[in-house]
C-alpha cells in the first residue's frame, strides 16, 4: 500500500496498534516495518507496541529505529524478558514497557483430559526455517527432519499413536509458506509402516477452529510458537521446537523449560523422552499447564485496556 493511503488511515485512526508478534528482528527485513511505524509517529497518532518479542539489534541503524520509536510510542509490551533484555542493552527508553502473555493467551479455555485410550492422538506442527547459526541452512533443516521423523516413528511403533500434521500457516494461497508442504515432505520420508499411522492436513483453520482441533490431542509436538499456544489454550501439553528464542522463553515462563528444544540442536531421542514424559504424567503436566494459561489469560487482556488508555489519553491532550 502507498505510504500516502496507509498516512490517510492512520490520520483516521484514534490509536495505531504495531501487532508484532515476532515482527522486529533482524532474521527478517525491517525497512518497511519501521516506515510503518514512522508513518503512524508522523501522523500523531498514539503508538502501541502490541505485544512482541524482539531483537536483539546489532546493527546500529535498527538501535537508532528502535531508540526512537521506543522513545515516542504509548506503550511498549513485550512477550518476554530476553525482549526487554534487549531493548536495555542499546538504550531505549522503556519507561513505559511491560511484559505481558502473547494476546492470543487472552482466548485460554483449558479442557479437561481426554479419556486414557490405548492408542493416543499426537499433533505435530512443522515448518521450513533456514535461519541456522551453527550449520547451513540446508543441513540445519535436514537434522531438524530427521528429528521430527524419528519421533513420529517412535510414537507410531512404540505408542501407536494416531499422528496428525496440524499447524498455523497452511492452507492459505496468498501466504508465503504453508506449513503442510513441509509436513508432507517429513511424511513422505517416514518408513511405510509408521506413514500408515500418520495424516497431513492441507487445510486452513481460523484460530478458534484450530484451538477446538489441539483440544482434542494428548500432546502436541509444536516448532510454531502459536500452534503451541492454541494447544496449552486448550489444556493440552506441548513439546516444542525451539527456532527463536521467543518459545524459549514462554516454556520457561510455563516452568516447563525441559520440554522446549532448540532448533540446533533438537535430537529424536530429545523429543521422543519429552513425549514419552508427557504421555506418562498427562495429569500433572495438564493441571501445570491449565493453571499457567487461566491466569495469563487474564494477563494478555490488559492490552485492550492500555490502548483504551492510551485514546482517552489522546483526547485529553
Amino acid at each position: 500500500m502507498p505510504r500516502a493511503e496507509v498516512l490517510d488511515l492512520f490520520q483516521d485512526a484514534d490509536v495505531v496498534l504495531y501487532t508484532g508478534g515476532t515482527s522486529l528482528v533482524e532474521h527478517y527485513p525491517l525497512e518497511e516495518k519501521f516506515a510503518h511505524i514512522e508513518v503512524a509517529l508522523t501522523a500523531r497518532r498514539p503508538l502501541v507496541l502490541g505485544t512482541q518479542s524482539l531483537g536483539p539489534f546489532q546493527r546500529p541503524a535498527h538501535q537508532e529505529q528502535v531508540r526512537r520509536v521506543t522513545a515516542r510510542a504509548s506503550a511498549v509490551l513485550l512477550r518476554d524478558d530476553r525482549s526487554l533484555g534487549n531493548l536495555g542493552q542499546i538504550g531505549a527508553d522503556v519507561s513505559r514497557a511491560k511484559v505481558l502473555p502473547d494476546i492470543v493467551f487472552a482466548l485460554a479455555d483449558p479442557r479437561p483430559q481426554r479419556p486414557v485410550t490405548q492408542r493416543p492422538r499426537v499433533a505435530v506442527s512443522a515448518r521450513a526455517w533456514n535461519h541456522f547459526s551453527g550449520t547451513s541452512a540446508a543441513a540445519g533443516q535436514a537434522s531438524y527432519v530427521d528429528a521430527l521423523r524419528g519421533a513420529v516413528t517412535w510414537l507410531v511403533r512404540e505408542r501407536q499413536a494416531e499422528v496428525v500434521f496440524l499447524s498455523t500457516c497452511q492452507g492459505i494461497d496468498e501466504y508465503w509458506i504453508d506449513d503442510s508442504h513441509t509436513a508432507s515432505m517429513i511424511a513422505a520420508g517416514l518408513p511405510e509402516d509408521v506413514r500408515q499411522g500418520v495424516t497431513v492436513e492441507r487445510g486452513h483453520r481460523s484460530p478458534a477452529e484450530l484451538q477446538d482441533a489441539y483440544a482434542s490431542f494428548d500432546v502436541v509436538l509444536a516448532t510454531r510458537m502459536h500452534a503451541a499456544i492454541l494447544s496449552l489454550n486448550a489444556g493440552t501439553p506441548v513439546v516444542a521446537v525451539a527456532y527463536e528464542f521467543k518459545t524459549t522463553e514462554l516454556f520457561r515462563g510455563l516452568g516447563l523449560e525441559e520440554l522446549s528444544h532448540d532448533i540446533e540442536t533438537v535430537s529424536a531421542a530429545g523429543l521422543t523422552a519429552s513425549l514419552d514424559h508427557v504421555l506418562s504424567h498427562q495429569g500433572a503436566v495438564r493441571e501445570v499447564v491449565a493453571g499457567k494459561v487461566v491466569a495469563w489469560r487474564r494477563e494478555a487482556r490488559e492490552l485492550g485496556l492500555l490502548v483504551v488508555s492510551a485514546r482517552r489519553k489522546r483526547a485529553d491532550s
